[in-house]
């Protein structure tokens, strides 16, 4: 069986890690939206990736489809220096 860990995403505030309110991972702003990111399977596991990201990043990023191209890349360049994955 396969365990599953979930990875929240988000940018360093005066906020507790462990709340349900984070800063967007793009513009910094206080959120409790999640995009669900993408999930990876290694080895034994499977990684659940949830990003936050507020309602206005969300439509920008669903107007301009390479504004959303550099955030998946800032995503996955994170995922790489933080977990390895």
């Amino acid at each position: 069986m396969k365990k599953i860990t979930t990875i929240d995403i988000c940018r360093k505030s005066h906020l507790p890690e462990k709340g349900w309110l984070q800063s967007c991972f793009n513009c910094y702003s206080i959120t409790s939206k999640t995009l669900e990111y993408s999930s990876i399977r290694k080895f034994n596991s499977i990684f659940k990736i949830n990003v936050y990201l507020c309602p206005s990043c969300k439509r920008r990023f669903q107007k301009n489809i390479l504004k959303y191209h550099v955030f998946t890349i800032e995503c996955n360049n994170y995922l790489i220096d933080n977990y390895k994955i």
